[in-house]
C-alpha cells in the first residue's frame, strides 16, 4: 500500500465524481440510505439498550457499503442493492474481527463523547423534563441555554475530529486487510497530508448544501404548502447524504494505491 498526496482541488473534484455517480442510480443510492436508517431505527426500538449500541457502532459499516456501491457502479457494475452491507461480512474472519473491532471502538468513542457533552451541560443535554413533555416554551429555552449549546459545539468538534481516524480506516479493513490499529493510524495520515483537498471537499458539501437547499425552496413558494415544504426539505436532505456517501470511495481512491487484495483472500478464483 502505497499512501498519495493530491492537490487541494481534486476535493472538488471528489465531489463532482460522488454527484455524477449518484445520478447514475439516484434512486437505489437513495435506497441504500433510507433502508440503513430503518433497519437502525428497527433495531433500536427492538432492542432500546443493545440496538443503540448496534446503531452507534453502524457508521463505519454504512461508509463501507457506500464505497462497495460507488466502486462497483463506477466500475460498470449495476445499480447497488443492500447486498453491499453484507459484504464486508463475507470475508475472512481475521478480516471480519478486525471490522467488528472498529466499529466497537466507534460505538465506545462515539458513547464517550456523548456522555462529555452531556456533563459539560450540567446533566441538561440529554435529561427531558420531569412530565416527560416538552412544550415550546422549554424547547425555546433549552435552544438559548448556553451550556446546552456549548455542549452541542464540543460535541460536533469532538465528532469531526472523531471522522479523521475513521474515515479511510473501513475501507482499508477491507480492501487492504489492515488491522484497526495500522487503519486508523492510516487514515490519519491520509487526512493530514491530503487536509488541502478534504477542507475543498468540505467546502464545496456545504456549497451544495446551499444549491440544493435553495432549491428545495422554489416547490414551496410556488405552492405555499407545509406538506409540500416537509417533503421538498426531505427529499433534499435524502439526496445531500447520498452525494456525500457516495463521493466517500473516491476520497479513498485517490489517497491511496495498491489496496486491491489477492484474489485468494476474497474467496473469488484467480483468473
Amino acid at each position: 500500500m502505497k499512501l498519495l498526496t493530491v492537490a487541494p482541488r481534486q476535493g472538488a473534484q471528489w465531489l463532482k465524481r460522488g454527484i455524477a455517480v449518484f445520478l447514475r442510480a439516484p434512486l437505489s443510492f437513495a435506497w441504500l440510505l433510507m433502508a440503513f436508517v430503518l433497519v437502525g431505527l428497527l433495531v433500536a426500538g427492538l432492542l432500546p439498550v443493545v440496538g443503540l449500541v448496534v446503531v452507534a457502532a453502524s457508521p463505519p459499516l454504512l461508509s463501507l457499503g457506500f464505497m462497495i456501491a460507488t466502486r462497483r457502479l463506477a466500475d460498470g457494475g449495476t445499480a447497488p442493492g443492500f447486498s453491499v452491507f453484507i459484504e464486508p461480512f463475507r470475508v475472512p474472519r481475521r478480516q471480519l474481527i478486525a471490522m467488528l473491532e472498529l466499529c466497537a471502538a466507534y460505538a465506545l468513542l462515539l458513547g464517550l463523547i456523548i456522555w462529555l457533552s452531556h456533563a459539560l451541560s450540567g446533566g441538561k443535554l440529554l435529561t427531558a423534563p420531569g412530565s416527560g413533555v416538552i412544550d415550546v416554551e422549554q424547547l425555546m429555552a433549552r435552544v438559548r441555554d448556553p451550556d446546552i449549546n456549548r455542549a452541542i459545539l464540543i460535541g460536533s468538534v469532538l465528532v469531526m475530529l472523531l471522522s479523521v481516524p475513521f474515515w479511510h480506516a473501513p475501507a482499508l479493513v477491507h480492501w487492504a486487510q489492515q488491522g484497526v490499529g495500522q487503519a486508523l493510524f492510516s487514515s490519519t495520515l491520509a487526512c493530514w497530508r491530503n487536509r488541502g483537498a478534504l477542507g475543498v471537499y468540505g467546502l464545496a458539501l456545504i456549497g451544495l448544501n446551499v444549491v440544493v437547499s435553495w432549491l428545495a425552496t422554489i416547490p414551496i413558494l410556488l405552492l405555499d404548502s407545509v406538506a409540500v415544504a416537509m417533503f421538498a426539505g426531505l427529499l433534499a436532505n435524502i439526496a445531500l447524504w447520498s452525494v456525500f456517501y457516495a463521493s466517500l470511495y473516491f476520497t479513498f481512491a485517490d489517497s491511496f494505491a495498491n489496496t486491491e487484495p489477492p484474489p485468494q483472500a476474497t474467496g473469488m478464483p484467480v483468473t
